[in-house]
C-alpha cells in the first residue's frame, strides 16, 4: 500500500512540475524578464 501511495505522488508531482514548465515556457513576460544566457 505504501509503495502504491508512493508511486501515485510521485506521478502527481511530475505532471505538476511539467505543467508548470510548460506554462511558464509559454508565458511571453517570463520569457522576456530572463536574464542570463543559461537561462534561456
Amino acid at each position: 500500500m505504501k509503495s502504491l501511495l508512493g508511486r501515485f505522488f510521485k506521478t502527481l508531482s511530475y505532471r505538476v512540475n511539467n505543467e508548470i514548465k510548460e506554462s511558464l515556457y509559454e508565458n511571453e513576460v517570463f520569457l522576456s524578464s530572463r536574464w542570463s544566457f543559461i537561462e534561456k
